[in-house]
């Protein structure tokens, strides 16, 4: 079955992602035998049990992997058993066909086992989604403290290389142009007056092209 290989899949991670031993927190959902609820409430029914259609106390508090082993094979064996004529077939055109559809179906031992199962393995997912995303989140927030960390340590680097460097480059080359200046207007204006170019050069920082 379809089902039976994607459970398998994930459980030896060849679907590509982490096996279920890479969540420890998951252990007591995938390896102990118990009733699994949201917030650990299980209520009276969950405890009802009736050998008479197979809901038993050590089937139904299985652990998962083994909860969803045995409910594929009653479904298997229950396709390859079914008996033809064993379920009255109606059009479901009116609502006496739809109640007496309704209650072949309430009153099978096959479908009523189902809904045990059922329900508990959706308990169980439902706590391991939980888990899953409790977990994620602590994933999530030691990350973004990982990242905060590192933005901070850029900026200050940052402030640093500014300070340290450009800063000091800046001032340096301040320094050079105020000696520049400074040597420019030293020269005596008889010598400037004689030379054209660097006269216009002092009066207009350009030279002749």
């Amino acid at each position: 079955m379809k089902i039976k290989n994607i459970q398998e899949e994930l459980k030896s991670g060849s679907y590509g992602g982490p096996t279920f031993d890479r969540y420890p927190s998951l252990n007591y959902i995938l390896k102990d035998t118990g009733c699994h609820r949201l917030l650990d409430v299980c209520k009276d029914e969950d405890f009802q049990y009736d050998s008479s259609y197979g809901n038993s106390e050590e089937l139904v508090t299985l652990p998962q992997n083994e909860l969803i082993n045995e409910y594929l094979y009653y479904v298997k064996s229950f396709l390859n058993n079914i008996k033809e004529l064993q379920y009255i077939q109606l059009e479901l055109i009116s609502k006496e066909n739809l109640e007496i559809m309704y209650n072949q179906v309430l009153n099978d031992n096959f479908f009523k086992l189902q809904d045990v199962l059922i329900k508990n393995i959706k308990g169980g997912i439902e706590v391991a989604n939980y888990e899953l995303i409790k977990y994620s989140n602590v994933i999530l927030d030691d990350k973004l403290t990982s990242l905060t960390l590192i933005t901070v340590t850029n900026v200050i680097l940052l402030i640093f290389i500014y300070i340290f460097i450009f800063n000091k480059a800046y001032r340096e080359k301040i320094k050079e142009m105020e000696t520049l200046v400074s040597f420019a207007f030293m020269v005596p204006q008889q010598i400037i007056n004689s030379n054209e170019k660097y006269k216009r050069f002092l009066e207009t920082c350009q030279f002749d092209e």
